[in-house]
């Protein structure tokens, strides 16, 4: 199903719990933007797959990235200076997220990327 010709049954199997990890590279470079962010959000992402999609064009996708309790530090460093505030947003509530991304996100330009960096309980020193 995986290779099905509709996007939805692909979707499908990118949200599927159970979808194994090589079934998730292969979808990680689908044309669908909603199956790749659907991959960015599995629980299952390897952390090189998490990397890839960070260059993703898609912000949905790069969100997803951002999102991601297994994205690297660096990664997570990467997407902080990200054009989509959606993006800059997810980096700023990841509990991973480095102290110096943190700081930086503090005094970004939108409200809410500075509320997530507000909410998120890694940032007890950045959030004065």
């Amino acid at each position: 199903l995986a290779g099905d010709p509709d996007d939805d049954v692909r979707w499908g199997v990118a949200c599927h719990v159970a979808a194994p990890v090589d079934v998730l590279v292969a979808l990680a470079a689908d044309p669908d933007a909603y199956v790749r962010g659907s991959v960015a959000r599995h629980p299952a992402a390897p952390a090189a797959v998490l990397t890839a999609l960070a260059g993703d064009p898609a912000a949905y996708v790069r969100r997803g990235v951002a999102c991601h309790v297994a994205t690297p530090a660096e990664v997570l460093t990467l997407l902080a200076a990200d054009p989509s505030a959606d993006v800059r947003r997810g980096g700023a509530r990841h509990a991973a997220a480095p102290a110096e991304v943190l700081v930086a996100l503090s005094a970004d330009p939108d409200a809410y990327v500075r509320w997530g960096v507000a909410v998120n309980p890694a940032a007890r020193g950045c959030a004065a």
